[in-house]
């Protein structure tokens, strides 16, 4: 039986990036059973070099599939155009500024063909960096991570979807339309599968590696706009949701500190007890100042423009 595995990828203003991600999916390990069907690549709003680089790809490489919205309306409506394009047997969703793993969507396709009808996600490793702002972008990374897998002891279910790279099979993504001026893609898509009773598989073997915030500010900036996106997400649907409400029920208070316990263990080995523990103190701070001013400051009227967030540069290029 053979995988036909469509791609898409939603791209604003990533000249620094398009080229690697393409490089690396050209360049992945994959059986005679699994194919790329197609990449669809849609340029949203770009005002850089993402269109020429993505055009010369599409000229050399048939399966690229060019979709241009000339206003950038934001990633919700990028993904629905994807949606609407694909048809592969699995649509795996990329974000522009990451980087693949060989065998990335060989395990991807594999996890999925073990658990049947689920959305998998992959492994998320983040680049080399150094400094407090790294620390902290790394604790929050690995807390998020520890966080949705509950108390799994293996890389199983999941109660969280993250946006860098997810593969949602036919039967589900030709069902799915997000909804206009959505800020968080993947908190909507988490709802849905919840509210659907989908399975969120997180494969440890399938790793994409992104690039973190570089300084405290942009680290903020994050916040804030995740926790608009949840603020936005409980109006819409009357549930609670986000990286610390999960859905644990009377446990969620352990299972968070067990998560605080295991990330600041984990970069600790990596990174060392002087500079983990200053940085746990400013992620507390910093999270805790986010969620009242998000909390104080939110309004609907400007929920698209939170949608149409650019994240700092900073951030986005990912060398190699």
């Amino acid at each position: 039986m053979t995988i036909d595995i469509s791609i898409g990828i939603p791209a604003h203003n990533e000249e620094e990036n398009i080229g690697k991600l393409l490089d690396n999916l050209f360049a992945q390990a994959l059986p005679r059973s699994f194919r790329i069907k197609e990449i669809i690549v849609v340029l949203s709003g770009c005002t850089d070099n993402t269109p020429r680089i993505v055009n010369e790809y599409a000229r050399k490489y048939g399966i690229i599939k060019v979709i241009v919205e000339e206003e950038r309306r934001g990633k919700w409506s990028a993904i629905n155009k994807i949606i609407e394009n694909s048809s592969g047997d699995v649509l795996v969703i990329l974000a522009a500024d990451i980087r693949l793993s060989k065998f990335l969507l060989y395990e991807l396709v594999k996890s999925y063909l073990r658990s049947g009808r689920s959305i998998v996600m992959s492994e998320r490793l983040p680049v080399k960096g150094s400094g407090l702002a790294y620390i902290v972008s790394k604790l929050y990374l690995y807390m998020f991570r520890y966080f949705l897998l509950g108390e799994e002891e293996a890389y199983s279910s999941a109660s969280y979807l993250h946006g860098e790279c997810i593969l949602v099979p036919r039967e589900i993504y030709e069902r799915i339309r997000l909804p206009k001026d959505v800020i968080l893609d993947d908190g909507w898509l988490s709802l849905y599968a919840r509210e659907n009773k989908i399975r969120i598989i997180y494969s440890e073997k399938a790793v994409v590696y992104l690039g973190l915030p570089s300084n405290i500010i942009e680290i903020f900036s994050h916040r804030m706009r995740d926790h608009r996106g949840h603020l936005q997400l409980k109006k819409m649907s009357g549930l609670k949701l986000g990286t610390i409400r999960a859905s644990v029920g009377r446990r969620k208070m352990t299972l968070l500190l067990k998560s605080m316990i295991n990330a600041i263990a984990q970069v600790c080995r990596e990174d060392g007890v002087i500079l983990t523990l200053p940085a746990f103190l400013a992620l507390v701070m910093i999270d805790t100042a986010a969620l009242a001013i998000s909390k104080l400051s939110y309004k609907e009227e400007e929920i698209g423009a939170y949608c149409r967030w650019r994240m700092a540069k900073s951030s986005k290029v990912i060398g190699g």
